[in-house]
């Protein structure tokens, strides 16, 4: 009996151990991805300067295989379909969308810059127009031309300059960064993917960094990017809390430098596993690719 019982620790305890390795790999293996600490400039870049104008949002499709690009000169948003999933080096341009009659037709000049599109069903799509936030639908999901545009929204009250802007998974949260405020504001979206609804819930002081352009979040919400365009340096907050904007803290150990590819750096998007991010240009219009080894 004695020997059974003892028997029975060792497995518990073997197990356990067991378990304890297991969840030291995961923590390893996920800090290797979304992480700038291997990261580095692939060779690989797309010119878009034959369809777009100043440089500004970018989002891809969740399988790697389309990416939407906002323009703030030719006033469009141009679609491309990649025949390998997350390599830019094989993207041809397949159509685009218009926003002359939909960006700064109210108070605000046309200044089309950050661009977000709902990555569970295609059809909600954002658009910053410095001030403005502008919403559309797209009736065939991930089909550009399919857009129709639903409502504009004023947010003067709340912000200043507005460039950037990201969408929690459940739709529920909204983050805009703002560079004339240095602030990232956080919103709360009462009705999910519904800009009619925003409520603000907290502003992060980031008046450390020159100038922010860009930003990025970790699917978890555990992680957020900001591009540094003044400091051509792609910026790390650590959060606590997932998608809590009063528990980010800076972690400069993490930075990254894109300078020797972009004067000019305006956007950041990783690719669905975090082993892959890009870096749009605004100076040559061109995108970056770059790997995390």
């Amino acid at each position: 009996m004695k020997n059974l019982f003892k028997y029975s620790l060792i497995l518990l305890f073997l197990s356990f151990s067991s378990m304890i390795s297991s969840q030291a790999v995961a923590q390893d293996a996920a800090e290797t991805i979304f992480t700038f600490t291997n990261a580095q400039y692939n060779g690989v870049s797309l010119d878009v300067s034959d369809r777009v104008d100043n440089s500004r949002g970018l989002h891809f499709k969740p399988d790697g295989t389309r990416f939407y690009h906002s323009a703030r000169g030719s006033m469009n948003i141009v679609e491309y379909h990649m025949s390998t999933p997350w390599d830019i080096g094989t993207a041809e341009f397949v159509r685009e969308f218009d926003l002359t009659e939909t960006v700064g037709v109210n108070h605000e000049r046309p200044r089309p810059h950050g661009l977000f599109i709902n990555d569970e069903n295609g059809q909600e799509m954002y658009l910053v127009n410095r001030t403005e936030m502008i919403q559309y639908f797209m009736d065939e999901p991930w089909n550009i031309e399919s857009t129709t545009h639903t409502k504009t929204r004023d947010m003067r009250l709340a912000t200043s300059r507005l460039h950037d802007m990201y969408v929690s998974p459940d739709g529920s949260y909204m983050y805009i960064d703002d560079r004339e405020t240095w602030s990232v504001y956080q919103f709360r979206m009462d009705m999910i993917w519904d800009i009619d609804d925003l409520r603000l819930e907290y502003m992060l002081d980031i008046t450390e960094m020159d100038s922010p352009r860009g930003m990025e979040w970790r699917p978890d919400g555990m992680r957020m990017f900001l591009v540094d365009q003044g400091a051509r340096i792609l910026r790390v907050f650590d959060v606590e809390e997932p998608w809590n904007l009063r528990t980010a803290v800076r972690n400069p150990d993490l930075d990254f430098m894109v300078a020797r590819q972009t004067p000019n750096p305006r956007g950041l998007v990783w690719s669905r596993d975090g082993t892959r991010f890009y870096v749009v240009c605004n100076t040559n219009d061109t995108i970056f690719q770059y790997d995390v080894e």
